[in-house]
């Protein structure tokens, strides 16, 4: 039998300045950490033909990422969550020979199809910064 899943969101801040997005429902309340979100972004955006990878961060940003694990920096990818809405902005890489404008739009549109259906977020915008177009690697 169906509940009734009429679902009211809200950010909740939680002990560790993860933000968290709850939705509560019938049955109790579902949580999105920011963390799973951007987790859906790297790997949509990495998805799109066209895009070399995410963009490097700063210096000491790649030098952390090194020491400490494969955590992308957090000016590669932020999130502004109001609610049960989202905007998005991502720095990426375009390979060369591809049309930047063109991967830039296939990349909005897939983030914001693939936020939409793995999250139930409305993705309010999603703004692309091509830090660099990078060659393709020698064979």
């Amino acid at each position: 039998m169906k509940k009734n899943t009429e679902v009211s969101a809200s950010t909740v801040e939680t002990p560790v300045s993860l933000k968290m997005i709850e939705a509560i429902n019938d049955y109790g309340s579902v949580k999105i950490s920011e963390k799973a979100i951007i987790s859906v972004v790297k790997k949509a955006a990495c998805k799109v033909p066209g895009v070399a990878r995410l963009a490097s961060g700063t210096f000491v940003e790649s030098i952390a990422t090194m020491v400490c694990g494969t955590k992308t920096p957090e000016s590669i990818i932020k999130l502004d969550v109001t609610g049960n809405e989202v905007k998005i902005y991502l720095k990426v890489n375009i390979a060369y020979g591809y049309n930047i404008p063109e991967v830039a739009m296939k990349v909005q549109n897939t983030l914001s199809d693939e936020v939409k259906f793995i999250t139930g977020m409305d993705v309010k915008s999603v703004d692309i910064e091509v830090q660099e177009v990078e060659l393709p690697a020698p064979e």
